[in-house]
């Protein structure tokens, strides 16, 4: 565990990392105050320092005379005051299944002028196909300034996208979203199985700490399907 000096913070965020690599599964409870005591050998204000913390960033909730119960997996729980889409599918009982159709270094090809012109054997192409209660939703194309080596298909069919990267030590501190109406190439429009050869596309830029290009996504949506909806809070 990393030390910053501050013994809460530096727990809470330990087991905010267990939460995302499911060592603390999604709906299971974490260890109880007295075994965290003993496992960071602090004092008990310090362990509810931590959850508190977690708790308030949506992570954790305390369920009275049960235990403390993982709520979420999601890096970015307190990013804004807008549900994310899938959250609102979630909630609508929808079944999103993720498809990863490929995963390749690009090393030897060309990658999106926003990566700069940084060497490109660390940059790796990935593109998946979301289905929504079984009908094909949204193609995605992601560049990720991460080695091939560091990421799965299996992981990212399992976890989140920015789950995976942050288990790979990527850090994503902001996003810009671009949407636009587009003319889709055939072989796409076939996928999505879209009506007509255009749809809505989304442009999204993900910087690190650094203000550097850490992601570079394209999703094509048939919403016909579904419309793209955000929910905000006021």
């Amino acid at each position: 565990m990393k030390r910053t000096g501050i013994l809460y913070k530096d727990i809470a965020e330990d087991i905010k990392k267990k939460i995302f690599k499911d060592q603390y599964a999604l709906n299971q409870a974490i260890p109880t105050e007295n075994e965290l005591m003993a496992e960071y050998d602090v004092s008990k204000i310090t362990v509810r320092n931590a959850v508190e913390i977690l708790s308030k960033e949506g992570y954790l909730k305390k369920q009275s005379g049960k235990g403390t119960f993982v709520i979420s997996n999601r890096p970015f729980n307190r990013l804004s005051k807008a549900d994310s889409f899938s959250t609102i599918l979630e909630a609508e009982g929808r079944q999103m299944e993720k498809k990863v159709l490929s995963i390749a270094s690009c090393r030897y090809t060309e990658v999106p002028e926003a990566f700069g012109s940084d060497t490109h054997q660390d940059i790796t192409k990935i593109e998946r196909l979301y289905l929504l209660d079984g009908e094909p939703f949204i193609f995605f194309v992601h560049y990720l300034r991460i080695p091939i080596e560091q990421i799965s298909a299996g992981s990212l069919e399992e976890h989140s996208l920015y789950q995976a990267l942050k288990l790979a030590n990527i850090t994503v501190k902001r996003f810009e979203d671009t949407f636009a109406t587009r003319k889709i190439d055939d072989a796409v429009t076939k996928m999505l199985k879209l009506p007509f050869p255009y749809a809505m596309r989304r442009l999204r830029l993900g910087y690190d700490q650094f203000d550097e290009v850490v992601e570079y996504s394209l999703a094509t949506y048939n919403t016909s399907v579904r419309p793209y909806q955000i929910d905000y809070e006021v």
